[in-house]
């Protein structure tokens, strides 16, 4: 019979403040209103990209959109 086992781990930091870290280190544009959501732009060569990141704590998981 199979067991799950689950740990319980605790962060050093923020998920988001990882993602947050990276969009500064290269100097791309990002708002964050809120601890949970992090929003980021960038202009491309034919295109600007967004990208929206929001932590969701109760499932432990980083919605991208």
């Amino acid at each position: 019979m199979m067991q799950i086992v689950q740990a319980e781990t605790a962060r050093a930091e923020h998920p988001l403040d990882v993602v947050e870290q990276l969009a500064a280190e290269h100097d791309f544009t990002f708002d964050r209103d809120h601890e949970d959501e992090i929003a980021i732009s960038t202009a491309g060569a034919l295109a600007e990209y967004h990208v929206a990141f929001t932590w969701l704590e109760d499932v432990e998981a980083v919605q991208i959109a």
